[in-house]
């Protein structure tokens, strides 16, 4: 009867055998890969292919190059009171119209609100929350929290700057 070495525990067993009495491994014709290796290989290729699914799901467009597309058209302060009555604002806020002249929706996530007085000098900037989604080739209004501030009263102008946007994918249902 002929024997062979098993590969794995180096002991002699019969050149038939398909495993190995000794150590319960497969005694088949060696492969140049074992079968840890094939376990790291698996969970590689499988991590590689949701890496692969998650990138195409969750991808988001670089604002930067699409700056240019989304502008904010107009804005106005809207002074918000907490008593009725009382003709002291608690809080300001930007009521601002952003448009969007490109092929992709975005939602505006966050601006700058830049304060100019009578000559045109900027005296105050602010970065404020948004949440508004607008759509390709349409606009929409939106509030910016400022965050309590008052808005000082010597202000003439604001201009409103979209600092962070990202891809918007379900426009916002207003009811």
């Amino acid at each position: 009867m002929q024997q062979k070495t098993c590969r794995y525990c180096a002991e002699e067993i019969k050149e038939g055998a398909r495993i190995c009495p000794f150590c319960q491994k497969p005694a088949g014709r060696a492969l140049f890969i074992d079968d840890e290796a094939w376990s790291v290989i698996a969970v590689i290729m499988v991590g590689g292919v949701c890496m692969f699914f998650a990138q195409r799901l969750f991808s988001s467009r670089d604002f930067s190059k699409y700056r240019a597309d989304i502008v904010v058209t107009d804005s106005k302060i809207v002074s918000r009171f907490k008593q009725i009555g009382t003709s002291t604002p608690t809080e300001d806020k930007i009521i601002a119209t952003v448009t969007n002249k490109g092929k992709h929706a975005w939602a505006v996530d966050r601006v700058e609100v830049r304060f100019y007085d009578e000559g045109g000098k900027m005296i105050d900037a602010v970065e404020g929350v948004a949440s508004a989604s607008v759509l390709p080739r349409s606009s929409r209004a939106f509030g910016i929290d400022l965050r309590g501030r008052l808005i000082r009263t010597n202000t003439v102008t604001q201009q409103v700057l979209i600092k962070e946007a990202r891809a918007a994918t379900e426009p916002e249902k207003v009811d």
